[in-house]
């Protein structure tokens, strides 16, 4: 049998989708190992996966000098331009000169390396071994198409051309500003910002730069790998005329041990605070909220007995009791909440795909979508009774539950990943 290792920037939700593809996969005998340089090991072996921590990068990704430039407000930030090529010079030493992944290599030797397509400096540095290579994504479409949004934008098609004229001009948005950053990172930073590094790290292991794309969504992509798309297109405001890469369905597994413990913002704290307030409102309803290990129980005090409160909750386990979820719109929710064939309404915080995911599922009508920053208790109250009362959200959740399990049913990921051994010779 062989050894899949999946290399991971560390989300918990990209996490808890791939786990769906381990346990596949080790089902049919095959070892599984994560690398990271984020640790995550208690979360990965908790489900009974090997885990390996790349500790010299994870020094650079925690550098206490970058995390404090971080917390800092952008326009202080880029006040402390000395500091900043400070710590881009020693990530640019590491991704030059440390061996950390080839030494990873000759202790794991895999069979197949399943990369996270948002870690381009892992992806370039590792092509240059002869050892097959999947790029996984987990959001969908994210790829430049005329008509359809960016990946991250609010707006939702409807084929008219003020529409198409709304999203062209946020592509336009988005690549006026990756190009004006292309074009003046390298002189503020010296040289030591991220492009500049990765650019420095294809000249030395002799990857043409000119495979990478940089019109799509995420800031990089490589059309030329073969990628795994753990999304449904279904899901999509119109399926791909061509897909670039292999859709093998959401996945979510069952059986898995939940670990929520992801931190809460301020912005996010104040409305989970509306949220049980809308509760004390409705003594009928009874919540379930996981605040995060970083936001104490009595910031949500006094707790009404209709609300109960965990830093931590088992969220499969939950859906499978749930009338509605109320989510910041992240895919990994959404999907989990569309298999369990649960209405949502969602409340973006704007991050990442949170905005075009909360638009999908309006579009396709399995719930609402709302903002989080001035939506009072009293309306939360009263989406949250619309949508129990209606009972079309849940009947369409509940059409799209059915695409997603032929997804799970014909276990596309591991199918897809034994084909790429049968074909490199490998052997299952």
């Amino acid at each position: 049998m062989a050894h899949i290792v999946f290399m991971t920037y560390g989300i918990t939700s990209y996490l808890n989708t791939s786990f769906a593809v381990a346990a596949g996969l080790r089902a049919r005998g095959h070892r599984v190992t994560y690398v990271s340089s984020l640790d995550v090991e208690t979360a990965v072996t908790t489900q009974g996966f090997n885990f390996m921590l790349l500790a010299d990068e994870a020094r650079i990704r925690q550098d206490p000098e970058r995390l404090q430039l971080e917390r800092l407000p952008g326009r202080q930030r880029y006040q402390q331009r000395d500091a900043l090529i400070r710590v881009g010079q020693r990530q640019r030493d590491y991704y030059l000169e440390s061996d950390e992944w080839s030494r990873m290599l000759e202790v794991l030797q895999p069979d197949v390396l399943c990369i996270d397509e948002e870690l381009p400096e892992a992806i370039i540095r590792l092509s240059s071994h002869s050892i097959p290579m999947l790029l996984v994504q987990y959001i969908g479409d994210t790829r430049y198409r005329p008509g359809l949004p960016p990946a991250s934008s609010h707006l939702v098609p409807d084929g008219s051309l003020q529409s198409r004229v709304k999203i062209q001009v946020e592509w336009l948005k988005l690549w006026a500003k990756r190009g004006l950053t292309h074009l003046l990172a390298p002189l503020f930073y010296a040289g030591t910002d991220r492009r500049s590094i990765i650019r420095a790290l294809a000249k030395q292991v002799g990857f043409d730069y000119g495979r990478a794309a940089f019109h799509h969504w995420f800031p990089m992509t490589f059309p030329d790998i073969p990628t795994l798309i753990l999304a449904a297109p279904v899901f999509d405001f119109a399926p791909p005329p061509q897909v670039d890469g292999a859709y093998v369905g959401p996945m979510v597994w069952s059986d898995r041990v939940d670990a929520v413990d992801e931190g809460t913002s301020a912005a996010v704290e104040a409305f989970l605070q509306r949220v049980v307030a809308a509760f004390r409102q409705r003594p009928e309803w009874d919540l379930v909220l996981a605040s995060g290990v970083e936001t104490a129980v009595s910031h949500f005090e006094p707790i009404p007995e209709n609300v109960l409160v965990c830093e931590r909750v088992p969220q499969l386990r939950l859906l499978e009791q749930a009338d509605v979820v109320l989510t910041h719109g992240g895919i990994g929710t959404i999907n989990e909440c569309i298999t369990y064939g649960v209405p949502m309404i969602t409340y973006s915080t704007g991050k990442m795909e949170q905005n075009g995911s909360a638009a999908r599922v309006e579009f396709h009508e399995m719930g609402l979508r709302s903002a989080i920053d001035d939506t009072p208790a009293e309306a939360i109250a009263a989406q949250i009774a619309h949508v129990l009362s209606n009972p079309h959200y849940r009947a369409n959740v509940t059409k799209m539950q059915a695409l997603y399990q032929q997804y799970h049913a014909e276990n596309r990921a591991v199918e897809h990943i034994e084909t790429v051994l049968h074909e490199d010779g490998s052997g299952v």
